[in-house]
């Protein structure tokens, strides 16, 4: 550490430096404070000590000897307390600090595992089942809270939902209410800071790569374009009607908000069919408002027949009064639960499956 030796004088009170400006609201700053306020209330001192000045403050090479011995055990004991609890402070200051950097953030794991549960080691090697997703939407998760732990990081999140606001024309999301667990084994011989930028670094995407699989700037314009004109019920301009592709490299595929790409019907792409589609359950809030409506949700069918990446393109909660309109979103939550469980024949390009996208309007309808 950079910085100059300094001498007490001989017979001043105390024999510790106090820490200043920014190094006394750091951890170490403080535990030196509280020893320094300790000895100079216990008396005297007769020798002098050493420090060490620095452009974060000063440390102490030297030792404080009292006149009496009961000053030299109360020193002593309040030195051990202080010191036992220097941890304790430090792993609360880096805790705050990882939770400015990640709550209410958006991180999209490696592989978009869809589990509600994941654990890593200390090398960021998956130690839990571990389920693939189809594209980034489904690895996404949105920080809510951070709990550090000795040998243990654990992220507690919630799965982002898309939302296409009427008002705004724009893409928005929203925190589901389910939750995902995601735990980090820290290692013992390497610093927490150290270990938890490794092994985020380790277990979800770095921003560079997270950027390579997101759309495009021509392809978010090319989807709210089209999407714009589904939601106003506008005619798209006419255009000659193109073949049916010979190869599926000739199809172009649709990009969706999350990042997810997959085809659009036509061109030889033949539609999924439905085969289980239970209803979505009515909140008890919303049947006793005699509250009807649709949600037009959006979401790509894998080629196992899988629905995914499912966004609202438009909420029942929309252009309702304030009291309706809470529960026309809870009614949006329980149509992507619903249609989350649906499963499909594939959609195929030349007898073999393929990824599409397709639109899917939920009805709550009192009987």
């Amino acid at each position: 550490m950079a910085g100059k030796a300094i001498q007490s004088q001989e017979g001043t009170e105390g024999c510790l430096t106090r820490p200043e400006g920014k190094a006394a609201t750091s951890s170490c700053g403080l535990a030196l404070a509280i020893i320094w306020t300790l000895s100079r209330a216990l008396g005297p001192a007769k020798e002098s000590i050493y420090a060490l000045e620095s452009p974060k403050g000063y440390i102490v090479l030297g030792c404080w000897e009292p006149k009496r011995k009961f000053q030299m055990k109360a020193f002593r004991f309040a030195v051990a307390v202080v010191l036992f609890a220097l941890p304790l402070f430090a792993s609360d200051s880096y805790e705050n600090e990882l939770s400015s950097a990640l709550v209410n953030h958006i991180l999209v794991l490696r592989n978009y595992y869809t589990d509600a549960r994941l654990t890593f080691d200390s090398n960021g090697k998956l130690t839990s089942k571990g389920t693939p997703g189809f594209g980034p939407s489904d690895g996404r998760v949105y920080v809510r809270q951070v709990q550090l732990e000795p040998g243990k990081l654990t992220l507690i999140s919630a799965r982002p939902l898309d939302v296409f606001d009427q008002d705004t024309q724009e893409w928005q999301f929203v925190p589901t209410a389910t939750t995902i667990s995601i735990e980090l084994s820290l290692p013992a011989d390497e610093a927490a800071n150290a270990a938890v930028s490794r092994l985020i670094s380790a277990v979800f995407l770095k921003k560079s790569e997270l950027a390579a699989v997101q759309c495009s700037a021509a392809e978010r314009q090319e989807f709210l374009e089209d999407l714009r004109m589904r939601m106003n019920h506008s005619s798209p301009v006419a255009k000659p009607k193109l073949p049916d592709a010979t190869n599926l490299a000739d199809v172009h595929p649709y990009c969706l908000p999350g990042g997810d790409r997959a085809y659009r019907l036509g061109r030889g792409i033949k539609p999924p069919h439905a085969k289980y589609t239970p209803d979505p359950k009515y909140t008890d809030a919303a049947r006793n408002a005699k509250l009807q409506g649709t949600t037009v949700l959006l979401a790509i069918v894998t080629p196992e027949g899988l629905p995914t990446a499912i966004s609202i393109q438009r909420s029942l909660g929309a252009g309702r009064n304030d009291k309706l309109r809470p529960l026309g979103y809870q009614l949006d939550q329980r149509a992507v639960e619903a249609v989350s469980q649906w499963r499909f024949d594939p959609a195929k390009f030349q007898g073999k499956p393929v990824p599409v996208v397709i639109n899917v309007e939920v009805n709550f309808k009192l009987y």
